[in-house]
């Protein structure tokens, strides 16, 4: 998933949720690297597609199961 999830997506992601101070990720409790991260996979886009969408148009799923996961999370909306 790391290829999927680029450098420039997490600084972007960072910037966003007003993480980063002086180029670097700053978090004041675990839960905010929770959410930071769900953030970087669900929510944040390379052109119109975020990492779960390049990952599976690229891979497609290793077996059966994984490709419900990721139709599930693909349907994932955040509230």
């Amino acid at each position: 998933m790391e290829k999927y999830v680029k450098a420039d997506g997490l600084d972007g992601t960072g910037r966003l949720l007003g993480t980063v101070r002086g180029g670097v990720f700053v978090f004041d409790s675990e839960n905010e690297t929770n959410a930071f991260m769900d953030f970087a996979l669900f929510e944040y886009r390379t052109g119109k597609k975020n990492a779960i969408e390049l990952y599976r148009e690229e891979i497609g799923g290793k077996d059966e199961r994984e490709k419900e996961i990721l139709d599930a999370f693909v349907s994932y909306a955040s509230t």
